[in-house]
């Protein structure tokens, strides 16, 4: 498959604005609505102080005087199919935004995850996933001059991923962006800032986006294939879940209006490294067809590595392993 490989060597912000999804007031939905999560109606009867005509303004004649376009700027429910069931969203504006996809299962630590079950009914997307367990999920404000989110929640159970999308027709085949977050191997988080929200890009670019949280650290990258066979992918179970998230795209984004034979990697700092080890990969070839690396290939980086020897790795792996069995004295069986 023919690439476009295109190197920058400064770290670009991808513009975006935090959406909130409010409570939806009416949709076209599938046939039961009965099991989505956290979903309420509420109504509001109210009126305003008296005009200057003595007459009561009533809110719903007032905003009858606001420009016609307001209400467009109004968040709406929205729907849509997965291979595994049926996903409740929001619209706000054009933008339709479907957060905490579920992509993969940790079964077993520095194990490689699997694919989730099917599920009945409709399941809730407004809000993002857990983030990986790491030290640090903060980042100069200076830096990306927008400040980083507080909507985070550390556990090993981390593999979700986020879309934004100007249509839901599978027949729409719009291009897609799959964005990789800063942080090195260590740290980081798909909302970690605000501009990595994909409302604005989507809308400017009409393009399917995505952004997806993996394992990162020592649950991510530790060799353990030194205490056996089955360990064999330890050190690799991070680039691991990546890989099931694109090929949850392939299988997924045409539900979102998005052409899987279209879809462009973009990552930034250490997403960039991880897009250059994907460019690299066997297994990551058909679930993609272009790559942008922003400012991260990992050649000649400091906290970054590339073809180091198996047994310098399965060192490192059995070393951090007598490091914790000391600090935690844990003896061995």
């Amino acid at each position: 498959m023919k690439r476009k490989i295109v190197t920058i060597a400064v770290a670009a912000v991808l513009a975006g604005s935090l959406a909130a999804c409010g409570t939806p007031q009416s949709a076209d939905t599938p046939s039961d609505t009965t099991s989505v999560s956290n979903a309420q109606t509420e109504s509001v009867s109210s009126t305003d102080s008296k005009d200057g005509s003595g007459e009561t303004e009533t809110a719903s004649s007032s905003e009858e005087k606001q420009d016609e376009t307001a209400s467009d700027s109004f968040v709406k429910p929205a729907y849509a199919q997965t291979e595994n069931g049926w996903l409740y969203g929001c619209q706000e504006d054009s933008t339709y935004m479907f957060k905490g996809i579920q992509y993969g299962v940790v079964t077993e630590r520095f194990m490689p995850a699997q694919k989730p079950e099917a599920w009945q009914g409709i399941k809730a997307a407004l809000a993002y996933g857990e983030t990986a367990p790491n030290t640090s999920t903060s980042v100069s404000v200076s830096s990306f001059v927008d400040n980083a989110s507080s909507d985070m929640v550390q556990n090993e159970q981390c593999l979700y991923l986020n879309v934004w999308t100007q249509s839901l027709e599978n027949s729409s085949k719009k291009p897609v962006i799959v964005f990789l977050h800063g942080g090195g191997f260590a740290t980081g988080a798909s909302n970690e800032l605000a501009c990595y929200d994909g409302k604005n890009i989507s809308e400017y670019g009409d393009v399917v986006y995505v952004n997806l949280n993996h394992r990162l650290n020592y649950l991510g990258y530790t060799d353990l294939s030194a205490y056996g066979d089955e360990y064999a992918a330890s050190g690799d179970v991070g680039m691991m879940d990546i890989e099931l998230a694109l090929q949850w795209v392939q299988d997924n984004i045409e539900y979102f209006g998005g052409d899987p034979s279209n879809v462009t990697i973009v990552g930034q700092s250490g997403g960039g490294s991880k897009v250059a080890l994907l460019l690299q990969s066997p297994s990551a070839q058909d679930l993609f067809s272009k790559a942008v690396i922003l400012s991260g290939t990992g050649l000649n980086s400091a906290d970054v590595t590339f073809g180091i020897p198996s047994e310098q790795s399965q060192e490192a792996g059995k070393q951090l392993v007598e490091n914790c069995k000391k600090t935690y004295g844990i003896e061995d069986d």
